[in-house]
Parts: C-alpha cells; sequence; structure tokens
C-alpha cells in the first residue's frame, strides 16, 4: 500500500503545482503583450523535452550529502550541507516532476485560451465582472477539457516514471509502483510484481475513462 500511496500523493501534488504555474503562464503567453512572448513560449518547452531522469541526476548531483549517498554533492563542498527532505524523497521527486511536466500544461491551456473568443471577456468586463469572477465563471468553465485532460496525462506520466523516482527515491527507501514492480521483477517475485502491474494499469485505465468523459 505504502508504494500506491506514495505515487498517487507525487501525482496529485504535481498536478497541483503544474496547474498553478502552467495556467498562469498560459493566459500571460496568450491574453498579454508580454515582452517576448514567441521566445518564452519556445524556452518553456525546453524542459519537457529534456528527459527527467537527468534532471534527477542533476539533483542529487548538487544535493547529495556523505550522510546517504556515501559522497558530497556539489553544496556540500561549498560547506552547506543539504537534508535529506532536500536531497532525497518526495520533495525533489515533486520538483523535478513540476518542472518537467508543467510546460505539457502550457502547450495544452495556451491552445485552449486562444480559442476561446475575446467578445466573452470584453461582455463581462462591460457587465462590471472582477477578475477573479471573470476567471472562475467565463474561462475556467471552457478550460476545463484542457485541465482534466493535463490532469490525466500527469498522473499517467508519474507512474510510469522510473527514473527520478529510482535515483532520488531509492536512497531514501521511498517506494513508488514503478520502482516496487522493478525490485519485485529483480527478486523474482512474480506475484507482487503482477498485482503491481494490474494495479498500473487500473490506474491508468481510469485516468483514460476520466479524460473521455
Amino acid at each position: 500500500w505504502d508504494p500506491l500511496v506514495n505515487t498517487l500523493l507525487l501525482a496529485l501534488a504535481t498536478i497541483a503545482l503544474s496547474l498553478l504555474i502552467g495556467v498562469p503562464i498560459a493566459f500571460l503567453l496568450t491574453r498579454t503583450n508580454l515582452p517576448a512572448r514567441k521566445w518564452f513560449s519556445t524556452a518553456l518547452i525546453v524542459p519537457y523535452m529534456v528527459p527527467a531522469w537527468t534532471f534527477a541526476l542533476a539533483w542529487r548531483t548538487i544535493f547529495k550529502n556523505r550522510q546517504v549517498a556515501g559522497s558530497a554533492g556539489w553544496l556540500e563542498v561549498l560547506g552547506f550541507s543539504p537534508p535529506n527532505w532536500l536531497a532525497y524523497g518526495a520533495f525533489p521527486i515533486v520538483v523535478i516532476f513540476t518542472l518537467h511536466l508543467t510546460p505539457f500544461v502550457i502547450l495544452l491551456v495556451t491552445n485552449a485560451v486562444s480559442n476561446i473568443p475575446e467578445e466573452l471577456d470584453e461582455a463581462a468586463r462591460t457587465l462590471g465582472a472582477s477578475p477573479r469572477t471573470r476567471a472562475f465563471k467565463v474561462y475556467l468553465p471552457l478550460l476545463k477539457p484542457s485541465i482534466i485532460s493535463a490532469a490525466t496525462l500527469i498522473v499517467a506520466k508519474v507512474i510510469g516514471e522510473f527514473g527520478v523516482a529510482y535515483v532520488l527515491g531509492t536512497p531514501a527507501d521511498f517506494q513508488v509502483l514503478s520502482t516496487t514492480l522493478y525490485q519485485s521483477i529483480s527478486t523474482q517475485q512474480g506475484g507482487v510484481a503482477g498485482v503491481i502491474a494490474m494495479t498500473m494499469v487500473a490506474i491508468g485505465a481510469i485516468s483514460l475513462f476520466i479524460d473521455f468523459t
């Protein structure tokens, strides 16, 4: 149960942070006169193009400490010893997932915002609607399909991502479904591996069902 709970918590935290960051950026890129918007539109996609495990290796190189890893990272060499929760475990995994998947949210929401007629927002302003009211009454209902699609695909990515959880979770004994499946196969625990694999497939199927409905 612990790997399942850890996986779902990582997915929920990543969804919340990715939407919190990605949706406002999508509005900035489509509904404002932000300088160098085209450059930002391209630059913000780069983290999604880079494999997530490379971020995990970079994080470990910078933040690892001798207490867990047995060797010093960059910060420890400079005189600062990162705490274990910063070097390994749930926190760095969520940060890397958010960094890697927020561009995906930006792509989906940007396209959805671009397709919303500006006349709707202008009409709401004419009627005296506040920015908060326009956000929740005009934009949010129309963006709901793209937000749900982004959330369900983030769940699928988090479930299937092995490298990040292995690099940053294993030293702290933080297990998720993918790393537990790998360990079960490595130790020839066929029954456990089968249960975990079916659980991952079931979560993926539920995510697709939610997306399509």
